[in-house]
Order: C-alpha cells, then structure tokens, then sequence
C-alpha cells in the first residue's frame, strides 16, 4: 500500500470515485425537488497491483459512508456540508528478498480510520449577480491533522448567460508517525495551496462551454512515510532500502476544457479535455467522453470513458546503484496510460416534487499500463423540498 498515505491527500483514486458518484447526484436532485438536499452514500473500492515489481505495490480496499445536505437558512443564505468516515485496509506488509540487508526492519502501511469534513455558506443578495462561498474542511486519521479554508467568488454575466468563478483552497497537513523501516522521524507539515479561475459560457439552449485554469503549489514535506527506494547491485539485485527523497516544493499548472451538448431535456453529451505540467517535470494529459439520458420518467443513466497518459517525473529511479538527492519509486509519479469507464443509475421514488426520494447506484473501474487496476461502486438515498 505504498503511496497511500502520501502528498497531497490520500486515495487519489477513490476521490474520484465519490466525486464521479456526487457529480450527477446533486444537480438531479435539484431538478426533481427543491432547493434543499440532504443524501446519504455508502462506497467501496478495491485497487488491485499486479505489477512485476513486487517490491513497490499500491493495492488497498476502501469502503465509506457519507453525508451531505445544502438547505437554505434565509433569503440570503444556503448552508451546506458533507462528512465521510472511510476504512482502509493495506495491502500489507511486501515480500522482500534475503539480499535486501535491512528488510527486517521494513514496516508496512497499517490499516487506519479517516474522517473528512466540509461545512460552507452560499451567501448571495437577492437580485445580485454575485454569489460568495467561504467554507471550513478538516481531515484526520492516524498521524494526520488536515485544517483548510475554502473561498469561491461567483458572478453571472450578459443575462446568466456567462459564468465567471474564482476558486482559492489552503490546506496545511500536520503529519508524524513512524516511517516505513519502523523508526520515528517527527512531525512535519505540509502546506497546499490552490486557485483556480474559470468562465462558463451558455452558447443556445443545446450548447455549453467551460473553461478554466488552476495553479496549485506545495511546500513542505512531500514525501510519503512508507514509500522507499530499493537499491540495486550491478546484476539489479535488490541490496538496501532507502528513503524516497522529494523537493520541498512543488508547482503545477492545469488547463481544463469542457463541452456539453443537450439536444432535447435529459439527454446530454459531454467532451472532457485536461492536461496539467508541473516542475518536477510531470506531463499528464487526458480525455473523457459522457452521456448522460432518461431511460424512463423515474430513470436517468449516466455513463462515462476517461483515457489519460502521463510522463514520469525527472526523480523517478527504476534501479539506482547509489542514492541521490532526490529519488522515488512511486508508481503515481512514473509513466503511464490509463482507461477508466463508470457509469450512474438515478432512480426516482416518488413523483412528488417536495419531497422528493431518490437512490443512485454508480461503479466506477480502471486499469492503468503499469498494472494497477480498480474496481468500486456506491449506493445512495437522497431526499429534495
């Protein structure tokens, strides 16, 4: 499970996951009830790692539940938030060949408890184009403190017709807690700061563009507590485990492109274009492709394939010979290319707009060029008046 725990936040992939499974939920329910949501969600998923290299494998199963509402307090006022309580479980402690003269000391990544939390306010004055959006976010598991701040500035323009949005998050992570040969290191912090601007034009009653772009920046203690190096001989037998050693600092710049088509009410098409680079050398880029369409009155199906490729970054050692100054073994900064497909089941209960029941059922699977593959899904009851 090596690459857990690290950098900016945990489970990279099964955030996307929820965010694939919130990404429809919210926005039907609004369309079918009211202005006020609350929805309860249970997830799991299982990230499998068959690569050859079994020295640095990233499997782990994570399951979930969560909570998320948005009502309106006043003519002024919406207040939102979500929590989620996740389990995840390692993929325990790797194999390790007699040669390696320190494997005795390796610890795997344990199995811990998360929990997240985001409480916010739209506030917006009747008949003003402006919308402000200030919110708190905390993370915690074992070893991790994570406090944020989010604050998002939305204005409407040429008759709502266009979208201007203004986003700016912080995190600053707490970290300590033994390292991956057993031994304590301290604690050490690091600080995630992002911001991203964005314009969403409506061009007719079929037809929508967005664009945005997003700096975000890192300082602080990159690395990840379990993730090592493995030394090789001159005939690439593994000899030593060391520390992955990363800059202090990190910058990334992303470009996001997005066209939907909808021509008629409930069917909709969707082209998805990213790609982001960063100092460490890094070159990701990625394509997706949605549809979205009511099978029934009661029923809407969302479906969706994502293709991405990224090129490693300049510290990547596959079987270095000594040490260096910066070294990583970690598959998420390698090379490779991803195929990723999910889809999302919308089911009306009732025909009454407020209240209005609902469940979803989404899934979501991968498989990456490097061996890595996926599989989750997710149930959920949502309620709107």
């Amino acid at each position: 499970m090596r690459g857990l725990c690290n950098r900016a936040g945990t489970l990279t992939v099964a955030a996307v996951l929820l965010a694939i499974t919130a990404n429809l939920a919210p926005r039907t329910a609004r369309a079918a009830g009211g202005e006020n949501r609350v929805s309860l969600d249970l997830f799991v998923f299982d990230q499998n790692d068959q690569s050859t290299d079994h020295l640095r494998r990233q499997g782990f199963i994570y399951g979930a539940g969560g909570v998320d509402f948005s009502v309106r307090a006043s003519e002024l006022v919406v207040v939102r938030g979500a929590t989620t309580i996740a389990y995840i479980k390692g993929s325990g402690k790797p194999e390790l060949p007699s040669s390696i003269t320190n494997a005795s000391v390796t610890s795997a990544s344990p199995d811990t408890v998360t929990w997240d939390i985001v409480i916010g306010l739209d506030i917006r004055k009747p008949g003003s184009r402006w919308q402000f959006s200030p919110g708190v976010y905390y993370h915690h598991q074992f070893g991790w403190a994570v406090p944020g701040l989010d604050m998002s500035l939305r204005g409407e323009f040429f008759g709502g017709d266009g979208v201007l949005t203004l986003n700016y998050a912080i995190r600053g992570a707490i970290r300590g807690g033994d390292f991956w040969d057993g031994n304590w290191r301290g604690f050490h912090y690091l600080l995630s700061n992002n911001l991203q601007i964005g314009w969403t034009q409506t061009l007719s009653p079929s037809w929508i563009t967005a664009v945005s772009v997003q700096y975000a920046r890192q300082d602080g203690q990159t690395i990840g507590y379990f993730n090592y190096v493995v030394l090789v001989d001159a005939n690439g037998t593994p000899i030593k485990l060391t520390d992955e050693r990363l800059p202090t600092q990190r910058n990334r710049v992303q470009v996001n492109l997005r066209v939907r088509y909808s021509p008629k009410l409930g069917l909709a098409f969707g082209l998805d274009l990213s790609g982001y680079i960063d100092d460490w050398s890094i070159r990701h880029a990625a394509i997706q492709g949605s549809l979205e369409v009511p099978l029934a009155q009661w029923l809407r199906f969302r479906f969706w394939y994502r293709f991405a490729a990224q090129h490693r970054t300049r510290f990547f050692r596959l079987s270095p010979l000594a040490e260096t100054r910066y070294q990583t073994q970690d598959s998420d900064l390698d090379s490779f290319t991803m195929h990723s497909a999910g889809m999302l089941l919308h089911f009306s209960l009732t025909k009454t707009r407020r209240p209005h029941w609902a469940i979803r059922l989404g899934s979501l699977g991968f498989y990456r060029s490097d061996g890595i593959a996926a599989l989750g899904g997710s149930i959920g009851l949502v309620a709107s008046w």
